[in-house]
């Protein structure tokens, strides 16, 4: 069968069509791909980097082998600082809570830590992170005896491994877990609760703990 002049003019019209139709979805397709990129794709690269934000301690987190009973008298999460040279960072952790009651003595719980990371991995969006963190917890609670309480310590050491997602270049969110010895003295440890003994966790963390932020401001 012979097909028209009119036949042959609307079968190329159809693909002229067709054609348009694949690139325009071709260039959706590369516009929404570009969209969808990030533009912060040097994120990974901390070199210089300063923030500052949240983080909780891995020996916040409750171990689970100490005597019932027995608490601790702050949880080691604070206020952070962060700083990067290259691959290697540093950082700084504190908290403090106070207490005051008619006639008696004031009582307060501190801690201070101090760690630096090395960078493993990088990617445009994932940092992985592993380090050693130094903990010391210090407390002076009124225990209701008439002298003056001594002012209590305590000691801890992380090895954390963290990954840090950058939702841009100034914000990201981290998780960590990992080792955790506490060395606890004589009188009880302001962070574990616990008396003349050493507690080592292989593998601390948690969904709800070893977490924080940061913003960072350069």
């Amino acid at each position: 069968m012979k097909r028209s002049r009119g036949d042959a003019g609307l079968a190329g019209r159809r693909l002229a069509r067709l054609g348009r139709s694949a690139i325009g979805s071709a260039a959706l397709c590369a516009s929404l791909a570009l969209a969808m990129a990030p533009d912060d794709a040097h994120a990974y690269a901390m070199d210089g980097k300063l923030g500052i934000g949240f983080e909780e301690t891995l020996i916040a987190l409750d171990g689970g082998a100490r005597p019932a009973g027995l608490s601790p008298d702050i949880r080691a999460s604070g206020l952070g600082m962060w700083g990067w040279i290259n691959d290697f960072g540093w950082e700084f952790l504190v908290g403090m809570h106070l207490r005051t009651a008619p006639d008696k003595a004031m009582s307060w719980a501190a801690f201070a830590s101090l760690g630096g990371h090395f960078a493993v991995f990088r990617s445009p969006r994932v940092n992985l992170t592993t380090g050693l963190r130094v903990t010391l917890g210090l407390a002076r609670a009124d225990d209701g005896a008439k002298a003056d309480p001594a002012t209590r310590a305590g000691f801890a050491i992380e090895a954390p491994l963290r990954a840090l997602y950058f939702f841009s270049d100034q914000f990201s969110i981290v998780g960590s877990l990992g080792p955790v010895l506490a060395i606890n003295g004589d009188a009880r440890s302001p962070l574990t609760g616990s008396t003349t003994s050493n507690e080592f966790t292989l593998f601390r963390g948690g969904f709800g703990g070893g977490v924080g932020f940061c913003v960072w401001l350069r």
